[in-house]
């Protein structure tokens, strides 16, 4: 291990130190940087629980994962079905109308009347992996409206640093990191790219499926996407070809 990633540990343990109250909330997607933040605070001893928020989107090779390796995660259903979202925005979620996130939002919010005392944990890095841009005012702590603070002891990590700490103990990955390189995250993000969206498909037809019957019941009642798109397969198309990314 460099002396380089010995100290961000170090600090990154002084970070949940020293804003550390009766417990911390942690928001848990499953993905690596997730992963690594859990084993560090189980390293400390200091009392967390884990939260998985559902899209109504998530592949079954995530929620697997972390059933199995990760059973003490609570999963928070979305306050609203995905079907429901879209059909309340009569549209698929786009880069500028990313409705689904804020839904997700609203859920983890929705426990906060049960643990609005508690520390909340954030696995952010202020380092992008490439598909998402760098977050520069990223801080180690911030503090919201209700005085809550929120930590991100992993803000000065970089990929490598993330990598590296996985080798050196060992922690299990969901299995996409090795078919794919990545975690697929939400299915149909605007943000997912062209290949990944195949990849899924290819590996994940089930998730595609659930998605395309939802945007049939969708054009069957929206005369305006009927009128933008002359068959259901001109508009299956525009989804699933990521055309939706900046609309």
């Amino acid at each position: 291990m460099t002396n380089e990633l010995i100290e961000k540990i170090e600090y990154s343990k002084r970070v949940l130190f020293d804003n550390f109250n009766t417990e911390f909330t942690v928001m848990f997607s499953g993905g690596r940087d997730s992963c690594v933040l859990k084993h560090l605070i189980t390293s400390t001893g200091l009392k967390a629980t884990y939260y998985f928020c559902m899209s109504g989107l998530n592949h079954d090779m995530v929620l697997n994962f972390i059933k199995t390796y990760h059973a003490d995660t609570v999963f928070v259903k979305p306050q609203i079905d995905i079907r429901d979202q879209i059909f309340t925005n009569n549209c698929v979620p786009t880069i500028k109308n990313k409705f689904c996130c804020a839904t997700v939002e609203k859920s983890y919010k929705s426990f906060h009347d049960t643990t609005k005392y508690h520390v909340i944990v954030t696995g952010q890095r202020q380092q992008s992996n490439g598909s998402k841009p760098n977050i520069e005012n990223l801080t180690h702590v911030t503090t919201r409206d209700n005085d809550v603070p929120v930590l991100a002891p992993l803000r000065d990590w970089t990929l490598n640093d993330v990598k590296e700490y996985v080798y050196i103990h060992n922690i299990h990955l969901q299995p996409s990191y090795e078919l794919y390189g990545k975690s697929l995250g939400c299915a149909f993000c605007p943000r997912q790219s062209a290949t990944t969206r195949k990849l899924m498909t290819k590996h994940h037809p089930e998730v595609t499926e659930r998605m395309k019957n939802i945007c049939r019941a969708l054009y069957a009642r929206n005369d305006s996407l009927r009128n933008a798109h002359h068959t259901f397969d001109d508009f299956w198309h525009w989804v699933y070809t990521c055309t939706n990314y900046h609309f």
